[in-house]
């Protein structure tokens, strides 16, 4: 029922002229027919038929009938055809701007519009920053409204959860790594949306893989489709204890500690696999890479064990690592960046670098609340470690910023955002940070991000120079 309800909102704000799609897709799980939930089949002059066609996860098609009770019961049995566990997906025949719906217990059309319509204006008021004011009002409106219309439910996760985009809402669903951890942290801004933030948080984490000994100390993958296909072979940007300590330290009174003891086993295999698969030789700093999921200790042209994700084992799947397609990860003339040996890039990454530094840096905060001293210890000393050899290997003294390197230790300016993340792990020196600021962040022939409101737009006639290398 609560996935029903999820669509009727959808085909609800269609009515209301916010999407002119002219069908919308609802979903049938097997729990209808073990419980014999009774279905109520509504129907609205802008459904072109009853007859909805559709499909199985297990990839079987499907088709069912809404033209009465019983015959939409039908469509919930079709579940058991799925093989049992999985679900069943159909799609309304919508004329453009007509409204359907599929309910488990409200008896009619108006009655559905009316419960959703009352949920959405109780959803948008209790969202909005209460401490927003004039035009920050008006953003964090925006922000959030945006936030709320992709935070969906499955019952293949405990609770509902923020996705990237509702566009990624197939097979069944996805739930990208750094981005639901970004979305999280948006949504955590304000107490009232915590429990939406919070219930993303845990889906994130807990889609943690098993590992590359199957032992269960994985890592957080960089997509997760319900446990039914994840990237087995690789993970993203690591962010999840820095967005949990933020909201530890904003919420914190709210009695959370539930929340970082959940959690914080998880976050340290992330980090404990990041450390030791993610570097490499000779400089022991990060690279990306993409690992095909054999078994322990069979060789590379061993059966998959899981379902392959695209890229996995090549560099592509390694460039999702990090950021997907960044013209830095273009190799250098006569460079060969993949060794098909390792399935890791020939090239230390700043950004991935920094980031596990700041990793270090949130989980031995949130040890210390834990009370967890010796893994405290050890992850001070692993970002101190890495800092340093960050500072020694990747600051570019002629361009005045950090840069990646080549595995023969050359740098390689392809300079990306990535490249400020040594200033966001506290590894840059306050020259360095400035250097960055005044000569890559706010140049307009550059980052072209001003360093006041009044700054913007640029002045036309600001010299630039013809020396970049970006």
């Amino acid at each position: 029922n609560h996935n029903n309800n999820h669509n009727n909102h959808h085909n609800n704000t269609k009515n209301n002229n916010h999407s002119h799609i002219g069908s919308s897709a609802f979903q049938v799980s097997p729990t209808n027919t073990t419980t014999a939930i009774p279905i109520v089949s509504l129907r609205a002059p802008g459904l072109r038929s009853t007859v909805v066609r559709g499909w199985c996860g297990n990839g079987h098609a499907s088709q069912g009938n809404l033209s009465s009770p019983a015959e939409a019961k039908k469509l919930a049995q079709q579940a058991v055809a799925c093989n049992g566990t999985s679900v069943c997906w159909f799609r309304l025949p919508l004329v453009d701007g007509g409204v359907a719906a599929v309910s488990t217990h409200l008896p009619s059309l108006p009655a559905v519009q009316g419960a959703v319509a009352q949920a959405k204006q109780a959803a948008e008021t209790g969202v909005l920053p209460s401490n927003a004011t004039g035009a920050l009002r008006v953003a964090a409106t925006a922000m959030q409204s945006c936030l709320m219309w992709n935070v969906i439910y499955h019952p293949l996760e405990l609770g509902p959860f923020v996705q990237v985009s509702r566009s990624f809402a197939f097979y069944p669903y996805e739930i990208f790594e750094w981005d639901t951890f970004f979305g999280a942290l948006m949504l955590a801004v304000d107490q009232k949306a915590l429990p939406v933030a919070l219930s993303s948080l845990i889906q994130v984490v807990k889609g943690k893989t098993l590992g590359p000994n199957l032992d269960g100390h994985g890592f957080v993958p960089g997509y997760n489709k319900g446990g039914r296909w994840l990237s087995e072979d690789r993970t993203e940007r690591p962010v999840g204890a820095q967005v949990l300590l933020w909201i530890w330290q904003r919420w914190g009174d709210l009695q959370l500690r539930w929340l970082l003891e959940l959690l914080y086993d998880d976050l340290f295999d992330w980090h404990a696999w990041l450390w030791a698969q993610r570097r490499a030789p000779p400089l022991q700093l990060a690279v990306p890479g993409s690992d095909p999921c054999v078994l322990p200790g069979q060789g590379p042209d061993a059966p998959l064990w899981c379902k392959p994700s695209w890229g996995m084992g090549h560099l592509q799947g390694a460039r999702f690592e990090s950021l997907d397609n960044s013209p830095m990860y273009d190799a250098p003339p006569g460079y060969d960046l993949w060794n098909a040996s390792t399935f890791r890039m020939r090239l230390f990454d700043v950004g991935q670098s920094a980031a596990i530094v700041a990793e270090c840096e949130a989980l031995a905060k949130l040890a210390d609340v834990l009370g967890k001293d010796d893994d405290a210890r050890t992850l001070r000393s692993r970002q101190q470690e890495l800092g340093a050899l960050i500072q020694q290997h990747m600051w570019d003294d002629g361009l005045g910023v950090f840069a990646n390197v080549l595995v023969n230790g050359t740098l390689y300016p392809r300079i990306s955002p990535t490249s400020f993340y040594p200033m966001l792990a506290g590894i840059a020196t306050a020259s360095q940070a400035r250097r960055m600021v005044d000569e890559w962040l706010t140049r307009r022939d550059r980052f072209c991000v001003p360093k006041t409101p009044q700054a913007w737009p640029f002045d036309h006639n600001e010299p630039t120079t013809t020396t970049t290398r970006a």
